[in-house]
């Protein structure tokens, strides 16, 4: 085997590894955007329930304005 078929062997590994790598980078960004889609969706559900919670103890709340209902809390 020649240097110049090493040095070309060489190469296509590296170019397998760098694609590898890449795919690698890809499945962990996509973990990530998935894990913080998982917390806003449980954030959002959250507030939805405390807020249904709120107006159904506390009748007539929904129609008070915004900053009456931070100064009731």
């Amino acid at each position: 085997m020649t240097d110049l078929e090493k040095l070309r062997q060489e190469l296509e590994a590296a170019k397998k590894e760098k694609l590898q790598y890449e795919h690698q980078l890809t499945r962990a960004e996509n973990r990530l955007a998935n894990y913080k889609k998982k917390q806003d969706k449980a954030r959002t559900h959250r507030l939805i329930v405390e807020g249904a919670e709120l107006e159904y103890v506390f009748d007539g709340i929904e129609t008070i304005p915004q900053e009456t209902f931070r100064a009731f809390l």
